[in-house]
């Protein structure tokens, strides 16, 4: 784990004079006006060490509506340290990066003139968007600050460099369970990339970046009061009440500044590794299906130049689940064959190199027959970063906000075809339109993707998902010509099924060849677009809840919820 040298660089980069007269008088009045919120310590800490705090606003929430959770932080503390809280107000409730300053400023200059004494420990924290902007903040204040909590938010991909994680301030990652805009799935990528990383000190990671994910909790209760538009579109349903929610956060954060306060507190400590184990157990499902998935944001693909690729600590060479399933399923139906598959990733566009399916040996009978063979996959994903623009610029926080779905919408999978495993598992004169049509075999694929979500997922988020979930259902296969097949995407298609719910039905695009076709070079292939058992997790826990289950649904129907959850 590397925490980079604490030096205060603040930006220096240049801006066009007429811009800054536009900006500041269009936020002059605003700043005039704002409504910062001050709360001094609690009487009865009196006498302890004091630690300040400021609290950024999520994006079209005001600061009031922080007030409860900042009251429940100097509670959780209060046998330790005297807490000042600073909710500073930005222009129009959104704490952009050109008013960033002024507003952190402003707060701090409020706090010292109260009689915060500017040499105590400050720590920094935002919730949502809040918490997206003052990273960059604390990272270029970094030797002013002690330690920094994202409620609802994460430390984005802008500081992986070349896939290592490097941030300059000890910080907290606290996700909600229910968080329908800072997903459970994108807490989970940080908690892999700061703790579990190869690249990583998993205990410096644990020590330093700990991440929390709490079960029942939405996004709006990091704050209180009305959701604006945005989370009221996205959120899902609260199953823990405000209050209880509150509590939780102030417990995770106040656990996690002693230990940066004091590092002498062997219980704070104590008590910070088990809720990592909590949350580490919450996530498994999750991260096993995106290293089944070769999740790009864990490596990148390697597209090696040559057919095959050979594993390498830089990049992922190919996908796991075109191992374990999709070419195995091509050899279903044979008792005593088995298939030791290698997949490489490559852009199946391309035509030099040319990388396709093959199988290296043969067997007289499939009993005791296992068949060596290659495929090809190439995830897709429709985030943001197709084009890896991330890596380039943060000045569009949807291409790292969690926002969207993080898997791949398809896996696009070369396959060696049904019948010419069966060939060369040693049966002769295999009818192709029997073993390769009929339009199934990439929906058998797909089907057990989506059995072994459902398989891998907790208890508890399947019945969730069972109760108030809108399905997958899989649909027959696509057939569709060889170019085709490239660029036609996996249908994602919603459907009324007469349940009262309504279902999305998944149809894969497939292109198959028979073994006799004339041009030999394209014989004997099956093409399927696979779901990734990553989308089929991420549906169950996020995606797959927003129909019905979240502050939008136009038919709600919530079984889970407790009747004194206020959900809104």
């Amino acid at each position: 784990m590397c925490i980079r040298d604490r030096v205060s660089t603040q930006s220096t980069g240049a801006f066009p004079m007429n811009c800054l007269l536009f900006v500041f008088f269009a936020i002059l009045p605003a700043t005039i006006f704002a409504t910062d919120i001050l709360l001094k310590p609690l009487s009865a800490t009196s006498g302890l060490p004091e630690v300040g705090m400021v609290l950024v606003q999520g994006a079209g929430i005001k600061p009031e509506a922080y007030q409860s959770i900042a009251i429940e932080f100097q509670n959780a503390l209060s046998d330790y340290y005297a807490l000042w809280v600073g909710i500073p107000e930005f222009p129009g409730d959104v704490a952009e990066p050109v008013v960033l300053d002024d507003g952190i400023e402003r707060m701090l200059d409020t706090m010292y003139k109260a009689g915060f004494d500017s040499d105590s420990p400050l720590v920094m924290a935002g919730h949502s968007l809040g918490g997206a902007m003052v990273q960059t903040w604390t990272d270029s204040h970094a030797k002013n600050v002690t330690a920094q909590i994202l409620m609802g938010s994460f430390l984005t991909r802008v500081y992986k460099t070349d896939y290592v994680f490097s941030y300059s301030v000890p910080t907290l990652t606290i996700g909600g369970e229910l968080d329908g805009l800072a997903r459970a799935t994108r807490i989970a990528e940080a908690y892999y990339t700061q703790i579990l990383d190869p690249y990583q000190d998993q205990s410096s990671g644990e020590a330093n970046f700990p991440v929390t994910i709490i079960l029942g909790v939405s996004h709006m209760q990091f704050a209180d009061g009305d959701p604006p538009n945005l989370v009221l579109k996205r959120d899902l349903l609260p199953e823990v009440s405000y209050e209880q929610a509150h509590k939780l956060i102030a417990a995770d954060a106040a656990t996690f500044l002693r230990t940066k306060l004091n590092s002498s507190d062997i219980t704070a400590q104590s008590v910070l590794s088990s809720r990592l184990q909590d949350t580490r157990e919450f996530i498994n499902p999750i991260l096993d299906a995106f290293h089944l998935e070769g999740y790009h944001n864990f490596r990148p693909p390697c597209y090696c130049r040559n057919d095959t690729c050979n594993p390498d600590p830089d990049c992922t060479a190919g996908c796991f689940w075109s191992d374990l399933v999709s070419q195995p399923t091509m050899g279903s139906g044979l008792e005593g064959l088995t298939i030791t598959n290698q997949d490489s990733f490559h852009q199946v566009w391309k035509v030099v190199p040319d990388p396709l399916p093959t199988i290296f040996n043969t067997c007289e009978k499939p009993d005791g027959c296992n068949l060596s063979t290659t495929s090809v996959t190439e995830g897709l994903y429709r985030n943001g970063e197709d084009l890896e623009i991330w890596r380039i610029t943060f000045d569009d926080p949807k291409m790292d906000s969690g926002y969207l779905p993080i898997t791949a919408v398809e896996l696009k999978t070369k396959l060696s075809s049904r019948q010419n495993v069966y060939t060369h598992a040693g049966l002769k004169d295999q009818d192709f339109d029997e073993l390769d049509g009929g339009n199934v075999r990439c929906g058998e694929i797909n089907q057990q993707a989506l059995d072994y979500a459902f398989a891998a997922a907790a208890t508890w988020t399947v019945n969730r998902f069972n109760a108030v979930g809108q399905p997958y259902r899989i649909a027959s296969d696509l057939e569709v010509c060889p170019p085709c097949w490239i660029w036609k995407e996996l249908q994602y298609d919603e459907v009324d099924d007469g349940s009262g719910r309504s279902s999305v039905e998944l149809s894969s695009p497939q292109y198959s060849s028979p073994i006799d076709l004339p041009l030999k070079i394209s014989a004997g292939f099956h093409f399927c677009k696979v779901l990734s058992p990553a989308r089929a997790i991420e549906w169950i826990y996020v995606d797959g809840l927003r129909k019905y289950y979240s502050l939008n649904s136009t038919d709600t129907f919530v079984p889970i919820i407790s009747p004194d959850v206020r959900i809104a």
